[in-house]
């Protein structure tokens, strides 16, 4: 037996279930924040070790 009844959400009552803009607005600037670190990592200067050769 089905004690409940099948209905549609409509898009407001989805957002305050899945928890709105705020979960999203919270990963994408996650994702934002993570792309700024990989392009600042990527263009650090590169270093060359100093290699000293005594003979």
């Amino acid at each position: 037996m089905k004690d409940f009844e099948d209905r549609e959400l409509d898009i407001d009552q989805l957002d305050s279930v899945s928890g709105g803009d705020l979960a999203l607005n919270i990963a994408v600037k996650a994702y934002e924040d993570l792309g700024k670190r990989l392009v600042d990592a990527v263009h650090q200067p590169v270093t060359q070790p100093s290699v000293t050769l005594h003979f």
